[in-house]
Order: C-alpha cells, then sequence, then structure tokens
C-alpha cells in the first residue's frame, strides 16, 4: 500500500540511469532496463515472434497460437486482447452496462 501511494499519489518515481524512462514502480523499472538496455528478449517457440516482456509473449501464444478470444456480452464484438475487449466496452457499451 505504501508503494502504491507513493508512486500515484507522492509522485515517487525510479528513475533510469541510462536514459530519461521513469518508473511508478522498481519492478517496471527493472523490467524496463533488461529489455531496453540488456536486450533480454523472450522468444516464441512456434515462430519468429520476439517479446521485450514475458507478458507480451504469453498475450501473443495465446492469441496468435491458442485462439483466445474474448467476446463482449452486449454485442457481437470480439476482441484478440483482454485489454481492447475492455476498451470497447468502455467506449460503446457503459451506457448499456451501467444504466
Amino acid at each position: 500500500m505504501l508503494t502504491h501511494i507513493k508512486s500515484n499519489y507522492e509522485g515517487v518515481k525510479y528513475p533510469c540511469d541510462q536514459c530519461d524512462f521513469k518508473a511508478k514502480h522498481k519492478k517496471y523499472l527493472l523490467t524496463h532496463i533488461k529489455s531496453s538496455h540488456e536486450g533480454v528478449n523472450y522468444q516464441c517457440e512456434q515462430c519468429d515472434y520476439k517479446a521485450k516482456q514475458k507478458g507480451n509473449l504469453l498475450t501473443h501464444i495465446q492469441t496468435t497460437h491458442e485462439g483466445v478470444i474474448y467476446s463482449c456480452e452486449q454485442c457481437d464484438y470480439k476482441a484478440k486482447q483482454k485489454r481492447c475487449l475492455l476498451r470497447h466496452i468502455k467506449a460503446t457499451n457503459e451506457s448499456v452496462m451501467h444504466p
């Protein structure tokens, strides 16, 4: 909770010592350093896709190779990524979902 308060309300940031990047959380700074400055990549075992973050690789595998689709419960919209579905819901169906 203290980390949340410091980063979101007190403006505490963790600066990268190699570029202008600033992270809200220390773990995000470490991820940035590994992917941007140390060249760490996560390779898909099924194709040539490479991701800078492990979560992006997992999303790639689910949507490209496993066919995971997120469907809107209010209309026929379908998305490959959960964040795209959430953005759709907020933009188009908010009044239907929250009368």
